[in-house]
């Protein structure tokens, strides 16, 4: 996972590790996803029995793979149907859940821990921070991510019969979770830092690296007591990584 550019894959994600430790950035993070976890224990206490309701209905309407489950329920007299709609609901929740605080730490967490970040360990850059003559246009960066929004979405949809197949629930979240943050977070973490032609430039040519990274963190969530850090951990990351590779020009990548 090593790198050409001056911060490396492993050097960002050891940066931010140790950056976790900063009772700012703590309180910062916490402050931003105390929205997002209020979503998700109305989700937990009013809308999961419906949902699981709806989902088992659902799975008795799939025709052949319906009359398989029937079967194997009645042989090994499993309620293997009720076990798949829990499957589901819990993987379909995870990547609802992992959007909400992507975007909540998108448009808050970012640009809280930018400027501390930038103050503390990349000084070269404070005095073009926000002042850039060549920022990223805000058209741009709506439309750009209202795309990775949708083709989220898309690949949530399109894979839900997949999340059927053991390993499904492993890989989709991890690739759809990854996809998303590789293409969201740079871009929040460069848009009031250099142009539009300079960030396509450093996406082209660092995509492996953003793909190695987000990789790299999203694979955190499957791991008990360690997932918790995962979203501000994957944040700190990119900052580093996006910041640490501007060239002197400060607007040039």
């Amino acid at each position: 996972m090593s790198s050409i550019n001056s911060w490396s894959v492993y050097r960002s994600f050891q940066k931010a590790v140790w950056s976790l430790a900063d009772k700012k950035i703590l309180l910062r993070f916490l402050l931003v996803l105390s929205l997002p976890l209020l979503g998700l224990s109305i989700f937990l206490f009013f809308v999961w029995s419906p949902s699981f309701s709806l989902l088992q209905n659902l799975l008795k309407q799939l025709g052949w793979f319906s009359q398989i489950l029937f079967s194997i329920e009645n042989q090994f007299h499993i309620h293997l149907g009720s076990f798949l709609a829990i499957i589901l609901l819990m993987t379909i929740g995870v990547l609802i859940s992992y959007f909400l605080i992507t975007l909540f730490i998108s448009l808050f967490l970012i640009p809280l821990l930018l400027p501390l970040i930038i103050e503390r360990d990349f000084p070269h850059l404070k005095e073009s921070y926000n002042t850039s003559k060549d920022q990223i246009p805000f058209m741009f960066n709506f439309f750009s991510t209202l795309k990775w929004f949708l083709f989220y979405f898309l690949g949530m949809f399109f894979s839900i019969p997949f999340l059927l197949i053991p390993g499904g629930q492993i890989l989709i979240p991890l690739l759809l979770n990854s996809y998303l943050t590789k293409s969201l977070y740079p871009l929040d973490c460069l848009n009031q830092l250099t142009s539009k032609e300079a960030f396509q430039n450093f996406s082209k040519k660092n995509a492996t690296y953003l793909w190695q990274l987000s990789l790299l963190n999203n694979v955190l969530i499957f791991i008990p007591g360690v997932n918790v850090l995962v979203p501000p951990l994957t944040a700190l990351s990119f900052i580093y990584f996006c910041l640490g590779n501007i060239k002197p020009t400060l607007t040039q990548i």
